[in-house]
């Protein structure tokens, strides 16, 4: 694995300017990727997952189910 400053430097040898582009495009995927991964494990974003798939399976879908079933 290269490190940062080497990879930077290599990026930039190849691409000139636009080596800027590939540093924040990584960046991003980087950043997104530990975000998902963290969602996955986050209790929070499981339960509302689950509230969410109770409501689109009820029939009448009104906002004060879901919320009563929230709270």
């Amino acid at each position: 694995m290269l490190d940062t400053t080497k990879y930077e430097d290599v990026a930039r040898e190849l691409l000139g300017k636009e080596a800027y582009l590939l540093f924040q495009a990584d960046r991003l995927v980087n950043h997104c990727t530990k975000h998902l991964a963290h969602l996955q494990t986050d209790p929070s974003y499981k339960l509302s997952k689950k509230l969410y798939k109770n409501f689109e399976n009820t029939e009448v879908k009104k906002e004060s189910t879901y919320l009563a079933n929230f709270y």
